[in-house]
């Protein structure tokens, strides 16, 4: 990543905001201290000094980038051009020795589209995922057109074939260029048409402000910024399986909570309008309607994509098992004896129905400070537990059979004590059926 920097503005907002996303997305970052002949030339070298002791001490040590090499520049004046290139060339003698995959599916990522008469049309990009060769079939998803690649060149000179990282254009044939300025050109398949993704996600650590299930947000995916919906979900399974169970949770906790614990975090987002998109794209979720003077960071969460969703195959989420923990609490009639009691006050409402409790797990429980007994929330202590057995006479009571005694020196006095059924709803269960879960209810 390159990091162009006014030297005379400083760090603004939005170059926050560029070092946040050089985090998620970039491996080595040179940052460009730009404009420096606006400085006056009798002090310029030592405030340019300061400026990047600053830039280092105060922004950069407390990213993953540390110390990253700082290169003042002017273009007016060629000030710093060739120590830009050393540090390019530097960093890119690291990169290419990373090795990449040839027999990745191909993914081109089209920043122009353009005709040249007699010829055909140009598609400009970069190569992101495998190789294109010289009369290879590639698809353009976004127009739902197939092309053979009739040449390819790469800094104006012809070649038969590029791979991942290169910048490259590819001629094709009767493309309309019109129909084409962004997308992505790809082996068959590889890029859909969505309207809804699956994504491991994490809280961006300078945000601020909560994230909560059902919220808005502008999701940035390759060259399109929509409006989702996201629904959030965890375990502490890192691999994603649609046969799994999931809890639902509120909101998405933050960067050093998340790390507390051992659950992962997933995020179903439901789009407003489809996009192009693939496999294991980065997705970046921003409040961009966020006031930019206000100086504060707008990208919440970041994450990659591990399932998409088109209407037509939408179905599929139906097995989504996401379960939000419920419970409904009832009060003691009377007590029979140490194993039996009845209990009343269940049903909320005249027409609900008893017969769906009926040998599901109850526990009594006691306001804290009436009992010793473990804790179990905040506010209460479990005492005993049983099964409801079924109904006693017409008015709505039942029956509860304990598994262990329920000592008592008076049965006729039983303050503080009362009575609660805690169960799980996958919420995306259109029957709403529920169950009792020890590993989902907690």
């Amino acid at each position: 990543m390159v990091l162009v920097i006014d030297a005379i503005k400083g760090v603004q907002t939005q170059t926050s905001e560029c070092i946040i996303i050089g985090e998620l997305t970039a491996r080595y970052l040179i940052v460009v201290l730009n404009k420096v002949d606006l400085i006056p030339e009798n002090v310029r070298e030592q405030k340019v000094k300061m400026l990047k002791e600053k830039l280092t001490k105060n922004v950069f040590s407390s990213t993953r980038f540390k110390s990253p090499p700082i290169v003042a520049v002017s273009t007016v004046e060629k000030i710093g051009i060739e120590e830009l290139v050393s540090r390019f060339n530097e960093t890119l003698s690291i990169e290419t020795s990373r090795a990449t995959s040839s027999t990745d599916p191909f993914l081109f990522a089209i920043d122009h589209c353009f005709a040249i008469k007699g010829k055909g049309t140009v598609m400009t990009g970069t190569v992101l995922k495998g190789s294109v060769k010289v009369n290879q079939n590639v698809e353009i998803a976004s127009i739902k057109e197939q092309r053979k690649v009739k040449s390819i060149q790469m800094f104006k000179k012809p070649v038969s074939e590029a791979q991942a990282g290169d910048r490259i254009g590819i001629l094709v044939t009767q493309l309309d260029s019109s129909k084409l300025e962004r997308g992505f050109a790809s082996d068959v398949g590889v890029v859909r048409t969505i309207d809804s993704v699956i994504a491991k996600v994490s809280k961006i650590r300078f945000y601020k402000r909560e994230i909560k299930n059902k919220s808005k947000f502008h999701v940035s995916v390759g060259h399109a910024t929509v409006m989702g919906v996201i629904s959030l979900f965890t375990n502490n399974t890192s691999v994603f399986d649609i046969n799994s169970d999931y809890m639902y949770v509120d909101q998405l906790p933050d960067h050093q909570d998340e790390n507390k614990t051992n659950n992962h975090y997933f995020a179903k987002i439901e789009f407003e309008t489809p996009i192009e998109c693939y496999s294991d794209a980065e997705l970046i979720a921003s409040k961009l309607d966020t006031d930019i003077n206000l100086n504060t960071c707008r990208l919440a969460l970041h994450g990659k994509v591990i399932h998409m969703f088109s209407k037509s195959d939408s179905k599929m989420l139906d097995n989504l098992k996401v379960y939000k923990n419920k419970e409904r609490v009832a009060q003691i009639d009377r007590i029979v004896d140490d194993y039996n009691l009845i209990g009343k006050n269940l049903l909320k409402k005249k027409n609900a129905r008893l017969d769906l409790y009926i040998g599901k797990k109850i526990l009594v429980t006691m306001e804290k400070g009436e009992s010793s007994s473990d804790d179990t929330s905040d506010n209460e202590v479990i005492v005993s537990q049983g099964i409801l057995e079924g109904s006693f006479g017409s008015s709505g009571k039942f029956k509860v059979r304990l598994n262990q005694p329920l000592v008592l020196k008076d049965k006729k006095r039983f303050k503080g004590l009362g009575l609660k059924i805690k169960y799980s709803v996958n919420i995306y269960d259109k029957d709403r059926r529920w169950i009792q879960n020890d590993s989902l209810i907690k």
